[in-house]
């Protein structure tokens, strides 16, 4: 469903009842704060699991929840989150956003980042596995995130599920769910590095010397994180020539098929940001930060060519875009940054400085006569679920067929 840029009548009909469904949420819980209390000191048996499953889930049974104490002062905090359905998070900060002032309680949309022995309690509570005597080391990744590899005595050399997950709790725990989600990459949990024996002798295995307690974990992923930042472009893709970009060419082997969800027919494609079709094109979370300090987004527009001679794409598609650079470049709206063409579709990748101006963008393509079949999509990963249609009548998008 889309959230930010719900456009048809059932699409409007559908938030409207969502939002209707977060505010009967809040006054609920605004009548039921005593009786929370009360749970949380065990003096009540109110039945909080089903309140909540029942009064959030009505807003969207995705949602995750969690109580935990308060941060910035006495009291409680309820988080709201979107776990693995990232495709929900404009939900849930609208959720957020409309949260009343409770004396007592605090709202947050993540899952916060607890000091070291609150978080390994906290594990400990939720996985039923200790971790206090885990270390842990920390780099940077591929994609301009931060890797992080966790070592533990409990962690046999064969699979080990329990203690695999109990490792990932304990980096979201320690670092927080958002800077998760942002900035950290490849996570691995493994045995702890300990002495090699050959023929009878004993001799030190390769020891990983930058293994550090668990409880450094997060000072140390800031430290990446600040140093990530720092190392971004310090003007915006809207202010660069494109004639003294550097181009990098890259062909691809798509398989053919009846239609095309996301740019999976994509062929050949021209892009002056490596870095950034890389990690958007790539199997991890995208992040806009991570590759702009300018708060640019980074989307694509998807134009349907199935009318159009294959031996004539690259033609037709060139005015279109000649247009969309000349549009972009005025003003500082934005910058193409990639160009690829497909099986069936035309692809314009573009940093946008501003995203709530689409609408000037998508003038500009009715006013070109592009397909109806032509959408604009963004590549965070929390926007997973939003999508623009050139026209009002624009169809829904192809989307991947469900997992089996």
């Amino acid at each position: 469903m889309r959230w930010i840029f719900a456009e048809t009548d059932e699409e409007l009909a559908r938030r409207e009842g969502a939002l209707a469904r977060m505010d009967a949420f809040w006054r609920g819980f605004a009548e039921h704060t005593a009786d929370f209390s009360a749970v949380f000191r065990r003096q009540s048996d109110f039945d909080l699991v089903g309140w909540m499953r029942e009064n959030l889930g009505a807003v969207d049974p995705r949602i995750m929840w969690e109580f935990g104490p308060a941060v910035r002062g006495e009291g409680h905090r309820l988080v709201a989150t979107t776990e693995g359905a990232h495709e929900l998070r404009p939900m849930v900060d609208a959720l957020m956003a409309r949260a009343p002032t409770i004396e007592g309680w605090e709202f947050y949309g993540y899952r916060m980042a607890d000091p070291p022995e609150l978080a390994l309690q906290g594990v400990q509570a939720r996985t039923g596995i200790d971790m206090s005597d885990a270390k842990v080391s920390v780099s940077l990744g591929e994609e301009r995130t931060i890797e992080i590899r966790v070592c533990t005595p409990k962690m046999s050399f064969g699979a080990n599920d329990a203690v695999w997950s109990a490792g990932l709790v304990a980096i979201e725990a320690l670092a927080g769910e958002e800077t998760l989600d942002r900035w950290i990459g490849a996570i691995d949990v493994a045995p702890m590095p300990k002495p090699e024996k050959s023929w009878g002798f004993a001799k030190s295995a390769a020891v990983d010397d930058t293994l550090v307690p668990l409880g450094e974990l997060k000072p140390r992923v800031d430290a990446l994180i600040e140093r990530l930042k720092a190392e971004r472009a310090p003007t915006p893709f809207a202010a660069m020539d494109p004639e003294a970009a550097e181009w990098s060419m890259l062909q691809l082997e798509p398989s053919p098929a009846d239609d095309y969800p996301g740019q999976a027919d994509l062929a050949i494609v021209r892009t002056c940001a490596l870095d950034v079709w890389k990690a958007s094109h790539g199997p991890g979370l995208f992040f806009d930060e991570r590759f702009s300090a300018h708060g640019e987004s980074f989307a694509f527009l998807k134009i349907d060519q199935e009318h159009v001679d294959p031996s004539a794409r690259v033609e037709a598609k060139t005015p279109i875009e000649e247009a969309v650079m000349a549009h972009l470049a005025e003003g500082r709206r934005g910058a193409l940054i990639a160009s690829g063409t497909g099986i069936r579709y035309a692809y314009l990748e573009v940093a946008l400085s501003d995203r709530e101006r689409v609408g000037e963008l998508r003038s500009l393509l009715q006013r070109l006569g592009v397909p109806k079949r032509s959408w604009l999509f963004f590549f965070e990963s929390h926007l997973g679920g939003e999508w623009v249609g050139v026209y009002p009548d624009t169809p829904h998008p192809p989307v991947a067929p469900p997992q089996r």
